[in-house]
């Protein structure tokens, strides 16, 4: 691979690291020194040499803001050998690494808590990037199920992760190590993991007696086979529907992981303002790290909305392994929801500091915890997820967590104010109660099967909760809030002077749209299922 003339200086000593990072993979197949990476030459050492040459693999770099990576590359379809391999790196991803390091990491390291970041901290951030692109053109795709494949304590071990790093793959989306802890001493960036060895490995190392592909097969198969009884060789794509193929998510166990990831949000909000401001400046910095802590606190929450009516899927053969698919456990589906209740409908305060949002303006806090509460909400109460849900529950009976119960929970949490002698509820709750009656009012009208028999039924227990705490209301506030609640349930409930209707029921509130659950990663530009894969 050349570093194209354009790459800036200071960044080029990384990219040739994170190039040459992958020959521990291709030692693993046998080959020694398979890759290496070199400065592109001056036009007075070849002149005829160009980057846009298809015999050359380069690495360019492209001052635009655009915060992202690109490693295509180009294949021979018959054989499937790799003619040339091109990486764009554009100038905003730095920009990127920076926001998910400071969010994610910087409890964990000094470097990162003041803002420019030094620069052996950004070598170390190019080098990750690069070493992820440099995977895509050796013909790896993203594996979501890599991060998921490590129990999460071992994300806190300091000989584990400094020997594995966050994954068992760098080609996951597990950017930096949010669930350690200060202290723990463990490393914080991904690194070429047993996957991508194993990989490597399978897919490059000769099979010498063949003399045709088809006299490969059973070497092949046999060498696969080894993700039965070892996990960490595993490979899934993302997957809205698979909690272990989720993007960038951590360690084994949702719940646990984005935890720990809150614990560590705490300590960085803690230092947001004294990592950001500069004397004489406006406060555009404190805004853009404030949103990188809210993107990466409502990561956490889509984490753990995936294991609820979740179904792990495992690539078994015939002849190997179990069942391929599998519902994730009752108990794990009953920790999630609670996990949600407990951080994300109970108003996240922590993240409401008063200095920092007189300083940003005020709506960044109360637009940020209401939109993180209807997406939650959203995310359980969907049709596709509830009938998942039901699909468990008849197949596996009491050992499923049925809509019932998930509903159950929810009602227990969303209405908890109403069980004082004189209830009060502040703005941040009354806006989260009628985004639940909201989207309770949508499935009713919008959904189809068990869910909009259950969304009916919770709106009638809604109503009566709020009708007779109305009448024992500790302040006008609440009053008028629950009076308002009661009547727009029963306009619903009796169809009657909705101001829109949907499946014959009639609207008071903002129709709520379901969320769409597919495979595409949302979480930074996707791209098409072709070899041109982005960061």
């Amino acid at each position: 691979y050349y570093i194209a003339p354009e790459v800036p200086k200071e960044w080029r000593q990384a990219m040739i690291d994170g190039v040459e990072d992958w020959n521990v993979a291709f030692e693993a197949a046998g080959f020694t020194n398979a890759i290496q990476a070199k400065l592109a030459p001056t036009p007075e050492e070849d002149p005829d040499w160009s980057p846009e040459d298809v015999r050359y693999s380069v690495i360019r770099w492209a001052p635009l803001p655009i915060a992202n990576a690109m490693g295509p590359h180009v294949g021979d379809p018959r054989t499937g050998e790799i003619i040339s391999a091109h990486i764009i790196m554009w100038h905003d991803v730095l920009k990127l690494g920076v926001d998910w390091y400071y969010a994610q990491a910087s409890p964990m390291d000094p470097r990162a808590q003041r803002i420019p970041f030094p620069k052996d901290l950004m070598d170390d951030i190019v080098r990750f990037i690069v070493s992820h692109e440099v995977g895509h053109t050796l013909g790896l795709q993203h594996n979501g199920k890599s991060s998921a494949m490590v129990p999460t304590e071992l994300l806190r071990d300091k000989k584990w992760t400094h020997e594995n790093g966050t994954a068992t793959s760098i080609m996951d989306y597990a950017r930096f190590n949010y669930v350690a802890q200060p202290g723990d001493g463990a490393n914080l960036m991904a690194k070429i993991g047993v996957y991508d060895k194993f990989a490597i490995e399978w897919g490059y190392t000769p099979i010498d007696h063949a003399q045709k592909p088809e006299d490969e097969r059973s070497v092949l198969d046999a060498w696969a086979s080894r993700q039965v009884g070892n996990p960490m060789l595993r490979f899934g794509n993302f997957s809205s529907v698979d909690p272990t193929s989720q993007s960038e998510a951590l360690g084994a166990d949702s719940m646990t992981a984005s935890t720990y990831g809150l614990e560590n949000l705490k300590r960085v909000m803690k230092n947001l303002q004294s990592a950001s401001n500069k004397f004489g400046r406006d406060y555009s910095e404190l805004s853009r790290f404030y949103g990188a802590v809210w993107s990466q606190y409502n990561l956490y929450a889509s984490h753990v909305v995936g294991n609820v009516g979740g179904i792990e899927k495992i690539d078994y053969h015939v002849g190997r392994g179990g069942e391929v698919n599998r519902h994730v456990s009752k108990d794990k589906q009953k920790r999630a929801v609670k996990y949600l209740m407990d951080n994300v409908l109970t108003t996240p305060e922590y993240l409401l500091d008063r200095s920092i949002l007189m300083r940003i303006g005020t709506s960044n806090g109360s637009s940020r915890v209401s939109s993180a509460q209807s997406r939650a909400i959203s995310g359980l109460l969907s049709s596709s997820r509830a009938s998942r849900m039901v699909e468990n529950e008849t197949i596996n009976g009491d050992k499923a967590y049925s809509v019932a119960e998930m509903i159950e929970d929810m009602h227990a949490e969303v209405w908890k104010e109403l069980k004082a002698s004189k209830p009060v509820v502040d703005s941040y709750r009354r806006t989260m109660q009628r985004s639940y009656v909201s989207t309770l009012a949508s499935r009713a009208g919008g959904s189809s099967g068990d869910l909009k028999a259950y969304a009916l039924d919770e709106l009638i227990k809604c109503e009566k909760a709020a009708s007779a705490a109305a009448k024992k209301a500790g302040d006008t506030a609440t009053r008028v809030h629950l009076q308002e609640l009661s009547r727009s349930i029963k306009q619903v409930l009796e169809n009657k002077n909705g101001s829109s209707t949907a499946g014959g029921v009639s609207f008071p509130f903002p129709f709520i749209k379901e969320p769409v659950e597919d495979d595409t990663h949302l979480g930074c530009l996707s791209h098409p299922p072709t070899t041109a894969h982005k960061h």
